[in-house]
This record gives C-alpha cells, sequence and structure tokens, in this order.
C-alpha cells in the first residue's frame, strides 16, 4: 500500500483521536462537531422538499386525458378488480397518481405524497452530505434545490429508489432490498410500468458484483418484500388477493403494445431526437469516467430509468418525453455528486499513479461540465418538440404543466402546503371548477330518465359522462378505454364482455362537436377493437341521437333482444390474394349487404424486431379510394392487423354510423379500392397475404342508400372560409340519375348562429329544381352541413347551379370554404345515383 494512502486502521484512529480530543468533553466535542452539519443535512433537506412537494391533485374533467381518473378515484377501494373488471396500465391504487375529491381520495392523497416527498427529500439530502463536503457539498444542495423542481409524482418513487441504491454503492452495510421492494409494489399498484423501472433498477443493483451466492441471497429477499407487500396492498384495496395475476398480464399486454401503437411523428422530431442522443451520449460519458469501481454497477441502476423514460417518451413524442428529460436531470446531477465524492475511487486506483491522482482532481470540473452541456441539449430538444426554439424551457423550470401544477413558482411545494392548511375551502374550490368543467358533458333530464337505472357504459374517450351524471349506473367494460384494447387478448376481453349476461343495457357512444370520425393518433375508430365492435353491432341498436351543438354530442345505443341479435352474421373469408405496399387494390365482388373487413399475414424483419425494441417502427396506413375520386387515408394498429381492418362501408362522421347501427338508411362514400402505404418499406417484406372477410346484414343492406358522386375537394388544394354576406352559388356537371344530398363546409366561428340557411339547385335558365333549408343553429363549426332533398331524377350530364344563402337572425354569422378567398365557389359535396 502506498504512503500517500494511510492503511484503514490508522484512519479510524485518527478519528477516534479528533473525537476524544478534549478529553473527558468527549460527548461535548461531539456534539459541537456534529451540529452544523445536522444544520445543513435539514435546512437542505426542507428547501428540497419545498422545491418539489407536489399533490397531482386533477380537478374532474371531461377529454380524453383528462376524465379517465375519474374512474380510477372512483372504483379505488371497491369490489371492482383492476385486471379483470378494469384493465389499465393503472393499478387499485392508480388513483394516486391523479387525485380526486372522491370519497376520501383527497386526504389520502396528501398524506401518502407527503409522506413521500419527505422521504425523498431526507434520502437526497444524504445522498449529498455523504458523499460530499465543504464548498463542494454546499454547490451540490444548491444543485439538490434546483433538479428538485423536476421531480413530478409520477416518477417520485423510482427516483427514490435510485437515489438509495446509489446510497447503498457508498455504504456497503447499507442493504435497501427490503425497503426497494417495498416501493417496487407500491409502484407496480399505482402504475405497472413505473414499478417495472423500479424492478429493473434493483435487480441491476443486486446482480453486481457477479458473486452468484450474494445475488441468490437478495434477490430472494427482494423477491419476496415484493410479493408479501404487493399481496398486502392488493388485499387492502380488493379485499381479497384474486386479480393480482391478471393485473399483472394485462398490463404487461398494454405496455408491451405501445410502442406498435404509437407510432406517429412528430413535428421537427428528428432535430429533437438527435439533441436528446447527444444530452443522453454526455450522461454515457460521465458514467464512464467514473472509476472502474463504479462504472458498472451506477451504468446498471441508471440505465434502466433512462431506457423506460426513452422509450414512453419518443414513441408517443408529446408531454410524456417530459420522463426522459427528468430522468437525464436526475442522472446527471447524480453522477456530478459520485464524481465530486472523494470516496467514489478506491484506495487502490487512487494510488496507482501520479497521474490518476491529478485526474482524480480535474474529472469533477469535466463531469460538470459535461452534465451543463447535456442540460443544454435537454433544453434545445425540448424547447424544439414545443416549437418554442427562441425560449429555454426547462432551464426556465417553466417548461411543463406537470402533474402537481406549472413549475415556474419559486416556491412550488408552499402551494399544496397552503392548500391542506385551507382544506375545506380547498374542497369546496374543486368542487366548483369540476361544475363548470363538467357542464358541456352534462345529459338532459329526459335522457337520463329514459336510461333510468339500468347499467350503462360509455363506448368513447369522453369518460367525463360518469362524473358529471352520477345519476348513471355506471357498469364499465374490462378495457374501459376502448382504444386502449391494442392486442387481440384485450380486444376478446371486451368482445366477451358485450356477449354476456353482464352486458349493460345502454351504450353512450360520444361524438366531438365536429362529428368527424376522427380516432386517437390519425387512426380511424372502427379500427381500434375490430373483435369487439362486431359484437357490439350484434347487440345493439341506435334509439336515440343527439345532433344541437347545444347539448352533449352523443348518441345511446340500447340492448337488442335476442330474436334481433342475429341481423348481422359471425365474419367469413371470402378471398384470399397476395398484394403489395403501394399498389391499389380491388374489392372484391360483393352486394350491399355485407360489411367488407380485411385480414393481414405480414411480420416486420429481423432488423425492423431490432428498431422496434430500442426506438419504434414507421407508420403504416390503409388509403380508401373513393368512387368520386377522393382519397383518405387511416393509420393502421400492427397488432390488430390479424383481426380484421374495417374496409366497406367507410363511415366518414358519427351520424351515418348511428344510422347505421340503428338499421336506418344513410348516405356516404363507396370506397372502390384500397391499398396499404409504409413509411420504411426495409421494415416489412415487399408482398403479403391479404383475406377477405365479410359480414352479413340480414334483411337490410349495409353500405349507403345514396353514394357520393362528386366532392370539390378533387379540384381544390386549398380553401378559406368566407363570410356569406351575400348568396354563393357554385356549378357543377354531374353525370349521374339523381341528387339527393348536398354537403356544404361551413364555419360557425365558434359560436350558435340564428336563422335560416337555404340551399337551392338551379337549372341554365334560372329555375329553381329543389331548395332545401337548415336551421343556422345545428350547424358545427368547419364541418359539412348536409342539405336533404326530395330526389332529383333525370339530370345526367347536365350542368346545375348551386345557389347558397343565409338569412341571419340576431348577431348570426356564418362562412362558407372556397378554394380562395376571392373564389365564387364553395366546398360542396354531391351524394345520388
Amino acid at each position: 500500500m502506498s504512503e500517500d494512502h494511510p492503511r484503514p486502521w490508522l484512519i479510524h484512529a485518527a478519528s477516534w483521536s479528533a473525537f476524544r480530543r478534549h478529553g473527558s468533553g468527549e460527548r461535548e466535542a461531539r456534539t459541537a462537531k456534529t451540529f452544523p452539519q445536522l444544520f445543513v443535512f435539514f435546512v437542505g433537506a426542507l428547501c428540497i422538499f419545498l422545491q418539489a412537494y407536489r399533490v397531482p391533485v386533477n380537478p374532474t374533467s371531461p377529454g380524453l386525458d383528462r376524465s379517465y381518473p375519474h374512474v380510477l378515484n372512483l372504483f379505488a377501494f371497491t369490489p371492482m378488480r383492476f385486471g379483470t373488471d378494469l384493465v389499465y396500465t393503472y393499478g387499485p391504487l392508480g388513483f394516486l397518481m391523479h387525485v380526486e375529491n372522491v370519497h376520501h381520495n383527497l386526504v389520502l392523497g396528501f398524506i401518502f405524497w407527503t409522506a413521500l416527498y419527505a422521504a425523498f427529500s431526507l434520502c437526497a439530502t444524504s445522498f449529498v452530505v455523504r458523499l460530499t463536503s465543504g464548498f463542494a457539498q454546499l454547490a451540490c444542495l444548491i444543485a439538490a434545490i434546483w433538479v428538485a423542481g423536476f421531480i413530478d409524482a409520477e416518477r417520485l418513487i423510482p427516483y427514490l429508489v435510485l437515489v438509495l441504491l446509489l446510497l447503498s454503492f457508498e455504504n456497503q452495510k447499507s442493504k435497501p432490498w427490503i425497503i426497494c421492494g417495498a416501493l417496487s409494489s407500491i409502484a407496480l399498484m399505482m402504475r405497472f410500468p413505473i414499478g417495472v423501472a423500479c424492478i429493473g433498477m434493483t435487480i441491476g443493483a443486486i446482480v453486481w458484483p457477479l458473486e452468484w451466492r450474494r445475488i441468490s441471497k437478495h434477490l430472494s429477499i427482494y423477491a419476496i418484500s415484493v410479493l408479501i407487500s404487493s399481496l398486502l396492498l392488493w388485499t387492502v384495496t380488493s379485499g381479497s388477493i384474486d386479480g393480482i395475476a391478471a393485473y399483472v398480464a394485462n398490463s404487461l399486454q398494454l405496455t408491451s403494445a405501445y410502442t406498435a401503437v404509437l407510432s406517429s411523428a412528430r413535428i421537427d422530431e428528428g432535430a429533437s431526437l438527435r439533441l436528446f442522443l447527444v444530452a443522453l451520449a454526455l450522461l454515457l460519458t460521465m458514467t464512464l469516467l467514473l472509476p472502474r469501481s463504479r462504472r458498472v454497477p451506477v451504468l446498471l441502476v441508471m440505465a434502466f430509468p433512462l431506457f423506460v423514460a426513452w422509450k414512453s417518451g419518443v414513441v408517443r413524442f408529446d408531454g410524456h418525453i417530459i420522463a426522459l428529460v427528468d430522468t437525464a436531470v436526475l442522472a446527471g446531477f447524480l453522477l456530478c455528486v459520485l464524481h465530486l465524492s472523494p470516496v467514489t475511487m478506491a484506495p487502490a486506483e487512487a494510488a496507482s499513479s501520479s497521474d490518476a491522482r491529478r485526474w482524480s482532481r480535474l474529472r469533477p470540473a469535466v463531469a460538470t461540465a459535461l452534465f451543463f452541456l447535456a442540460c443544454i441539449a435537454l433544453d434545445k430538444g425540448l424547447a424544439r418538440m414545443t416549437l418554442t426554439t427562441d425560449a429555454h424551457p426547462l432551464l426556465s423550470r417553466s417548461y411543463t404543466e406537470g402533474l402537481g401544477g406549472v413549475k415556474d413558482r419559486w416556491i412550488p411545494g408552499l402551494v399544496p402546503l397552503e392548500d391542506a392548511w385551507n382544506f375545506r375551502q380547498y374542497r369546496n374550490r374543486l368542487d366548483s371548477l369540476a361544475a363548470a368543467n363538467l357542464a358541456p358533458v352534462t345529459l338532459k333530464k329526459e335522457l337520463l330518465d329514459r336510461i333510468g337505472h339500468a347499467p350503462v357504459d360509455i363506448y368513447s374517450s369522453e369518460l367525463g359522462f360518469v362524473a358529471a351524471n352520477p345519476e348513471l349506473n355506471y357498469r364499465p367494460k374490462p378495457v374501459f378505454q376502448h382504444f386502449n384494447a391494442f392486442t387481440e387478448t384485450l380486444d376478446r376481453l371486451n368482445a366477451s364482455f358485450f356477449a354476456s349476461p353482464a352486458r349493460p343495457d345502454f351504450l353512450i357512444m360520444h361524438h366531438p362537436v365536429s362529428g368527424l370520425m376522427d380516432g386517437v393518433d390519425g387512426r380511424h375508430p372502427l379500427f381500434d377493437d375490430p373483435i369487439a365492435f362486431p359484437e357490439i353491432m350484434r347487440s345493439y341498436k341506435t334509439v336515440f341521437v343527439e345532433d344541437d351543438p347545444r347539448n352533449p354530442q352523443m348518441a345511446l345505443l340500447q340492448h337488442v333482444g335476442v330474436e334481433t341479435a342475429d341481423r348481422f352474421s359471425q365474419p367469413r373469408a371470402i378471398k384470399d390474394e397476395v398484394v403489395r405496399w403501394s399498389e391499389d387494390i380491388a374489392l372484391p365482388m360483393h352486394d350491399n349487404a355485407s360489411v367488407l373487413r380485411a385480414k393481414i399475414e405480414l411480420r416486420e424483419n429481423a432488423v425492423a424486431a431490432v428498431k422496434e425494441a430500442l426506438f419504434r417502427l414507421g407508420p403504416v396506413y390503409l388509403v380508401y379510394i373513393l368512387a368520386d375520386g377522393t382519397r383518405q387515408r387511416y393509420r393502421l394498429l400492427p397488432t390488430h392487423w390479424s383481426s380484421g381492418v374495417w374496409v366497406s362501408p367507410l363511415f366518414e362522421n358519427y351520424r351515418d354510423l348511428y344510422a347505421f347501427l340503428g338499421s336506418k338508411p344513410w348516405i356516404g362514400p363507396k370506397v372502390v379500392a384500397i391499398r396499404f402505404e409504409n413509411e420504411n418499406s426495409r421494415e416489412y417484406p415487399a408482398s403479403f397475404k391479404l383475406t377477405w372477410e365479410s359480414i352479413e346484414c340480414a334483411g337490410r343492406g349495409c353500405g349507403p342508400a345514396e353514394s357520393r358522386v362528386f366532392d370539390s375537394t378533387v379540384r381544390s388544394p386549398g380553401s378559406a372560409p368566407v363570410p356569406i354576406a351575400a348568396p354563393v352559388q357554385a356549378s357543377v356537371s354531374i353525370g349521374v340519375a339523381s341528387i339527393s344530398a348536398i354537403d356544404v363546409r361551413l364555419s360557425t366561428y365558434a359560436k350558435i348562429n340564428h336563422g335560416v340557411l337555404t340551399m337551392q339547385i338551379l337549372d341554365a335558365n334560372g329555375t329553381i329544381l329543389r331548395e332545401s333549408k337548415v336551421d343556422a343553429a345545428s350547424v358545427q363549426d368547419n364541418q359539412y352541413q348536409r342539405f336533404p332533398f326530395e330526389p332529383l331524377s333525370d339530370i345526367t350530364g347536365s350542368r346545375v347551379e348551386l345557389r347558397l344563402t343565409y338569412a341571419a337572425e340576431k348577431d348570426g354569422m356564418l362562412a362558407a370554404w372556397r378554394t380562395s378567398t376571392n373564389a365564387p365557389d364553395f366546398d360542396f359535396r354531391v351524394y345520388g345515383h
């Protein structure tokens, strides 16, 4: 051993003599020495707590991402079991991620998050104080307070586990496997992917060094801790242990399918991803600069949460990318503390040479510089992603409205503390805010009376109906957000539910004010559950449709009797063929009395499989080629290819779908061919097998009663809304025998207008052949308004004039979309034979 590095017993002797410096005054000397350290420790912990502390309260609201937490809160601590009755990546404690003022959840949320943030603050401060001293300790505590601003509730438990594991590396007597097991089980019961991140980190810490006896012992302790804690929590929240295995299995299905499902690229994604990769490379360099004794364990622990954050962030490339930014910032900070620690380098390594000693003094400055550069890259990448390239959202700490609110307060933790101090007023304020938020989805009394106490499910992303109408006897399907039934197994869970006696008597289908069939992430809604939706077709029928934009836009479907449940047959294969990408595929010969679907047998190649594991595959599209010359493109779900893709008839809006489900005539486009497109031809084989399926419609046709024969958008590459101050006209030559309806694209300026819209069909002499009037209050903003006519026959090859007028009342103002602001025509569609 080098003389520059004294033996361990000399270190202990020196320490002991220091504490006995005043002879019999040992206790006073010890107190005098430790009091400043205790003061720094508790002040640092308090500052970190006040900077990080948040309670993720979710004011009950409608909307795709704002309404589902109410279901988590509503069924917490009830006989409804997650994993079987409710299938989601959130578990029985998932309501803690989005606490609402339901039952006693708000009180539990404040207690839970206060304790958890306090534990994190103490552990983070202990990590800094144990590993640093002097000026470095003060600088690290200041940096820890800044980094605490990025610690939100969703990632708090993994970050706490990360700090505990790094502490155990520096203190070999520390064996945090039991506490890490308890934290992992809590995370699993809250949100499954978060628990998986905790498990991955802990296993990474256990397996190094590669001493198999030690690994088996510690792994057994950790596994027993996770198992016992999970069973205990599950029993407390659910009343029994039933369903826990199904929760794990179905959550794995949901989590693993996200990569394939959410594959749409976002604006300026390439530049942002390059910057994020630069930041991660800098963090990897910081890890590799650690001494050999610390590189591998630190890398094993930090790699897993960063990879999980990378997958959840870059796959969706929306607000979830904040997970990557926050995790990278915390990882970089922890690496800086390790580099500043004098105990990081093992004695043998420190004494190996004078060059090594000089490098140990230079290394903290290099690591700090790399961390600073990584923060700049993350900042600029996040700014590009949010299209605010002139700002620095990360460095200013105002980049996101996270689970706990906007992170731009000097002392954010004072906000929830103030809410807790004025708890009664806070609850009342939440109730008032929820009532205002839910007003747009509050159903009319007549409709609620019609449903009564019969079981009802919401077949929509709009679960705000449940909170806004507590009178409803809500009976959810297993995958209660049906568009999350990503795999065949999950899809069959919902299909079995709708085919069972437990199915609800009513379904509420909601459509946005636009009325268009715009699904999640560019998908057509009928692509989401190809197995469950045919079961709904057979079991339910439209009995009410609300089209007045002043009321919630929805339809009510009622369960039909057994005697009429066979109005749609089971799918039947009718033809097989081999097709290629980007080629037009004509529909097989079929009559108007059947639904046409396509099953695809297609697997990605080995290179694509690796790309999917590390990043994601490019999106795949189905393009509809219509009889009027237009084309419409929707994104496909690779996980549902083999279950069946809906081809014909094509529904462009919910109004036509509701009529179809109600066995009523409807009008719409006619599909004559399809084509499959992808953005990277190297990810899949050049050709693949396509199986056509037919679902027969008993006693009536499945297709539109009238087809669309003309669409002005074919010749209108661009358009703009122009106020209808005077009559607007357009002329068209139509090679059909009749006209039964005309759609016109209108704008309401986002308000309810009054008056009457009149559409007239005139011949070449100006004679009015047909006229249709529509109440302006029923017009939906920036969408097509339909004007029905008594069929106008015998006009084949004739040129007719269309005239649109608006007789406004009060302050009504409508605009017609035109090919340009100065064009004399307007955007319209014609239906007929």
